[in-house]
């Protein structure tokens, strides 16, 4: 499980939980076609090709003994009858040991697993989320570091490299963008109400936002 940094922008009406909880890998979502029959057979095709492959190799460049050149043998003739089989043959071998309820008459096959899941579990709080700048009155260097701020508070000239470099950005309205090291969060100068992605050559405006927005830094773990 690695772990990753995502900037994750809250407002009055949603917290951290809402926003995140739709990227959850175990939030239930209603049941789709992950796969239809003839993806099925085709991706057992393709299996069967290579197993068997792999069979021959063996059969052929290694000085076995009887008991084990026989077991291949018939593992290798079984599966050579299951590829030259019907599509119907095929489809029945690769679903052989799945729940059935999983399949539609047409023999499509569903799944309810979040294709949106981005984490398995975050944190708010840890020592890899204090990276805001904010004012302070209490130290010598006038700021502090925090996990959370609002835009208007964070001191931008503060951050190393002017910018935040995340690994995701996720908006309040739940729109989660997959970001790297090659792009960094920043607001631009004459421009307060806009966050920005920049990647040193196109500079792309993201979302419009509200100064009173939280930035909350959150260690998540994928």
């Amino acid at each position: 499980m690695e772990s990753y940094l995502a900037i994750v922008l809250t407002n009055k009406d949603k917290s951290i939980d809402d926003v995140m909880k739709p990227f959850g890998i175990k939030q239930k979502i209603a049941k789709y076609i992950d796969k239809t029959k003839s993806d099925i057979i085709l991706e057992e095709n393709s299996k069967l090709i290579e197993i068997i492959s792999e069979y021959s190799r063996i059969l052929d460049q290694f000085d076995l003994d009887d008991s084990e050149k026989s077991k291949k043998t018939r593992a290798y003739n079984y599966l050579n009858k299951i590829y030259n089989s019907s599509d119907e043959e095929i489809f029945k071998f690769a679903i052989r040991d799945l729940d059935k309820s999983m399949f539609d008459k047409d023999g499509n096959m569903y799944s309810n697993f979040n294709k949106y899941a981005r984490w398995l579990d975050y944190k708010t709080d840890s020592l890899k989320t204090k990276i805001l700048p904010v004012k302070s009155n209490d130290i010598k260097k006038g700021y502090i570091l925090t996990n959370k701020a609002k835009l208007k508070d964070i001191l931008w000239d503060k951050l190393k490299y002017k910018g935040l470099f995340p690994d995701a950005t996720v908006t309040p309205e739940g729109i989660w963008f997959d970001t790297d090291t090659r792009y960094y969060l920043k607001v631009i100068k004459d421009n307060k109400g806009e966050i920005t992605f920049e990647d040193g050559i196109v500079r792309k405006c993201v979302v419009e936002n509200d100064p009173e927005w939280m930035i909350n830094i959150v260690e998540y773990f994928y």
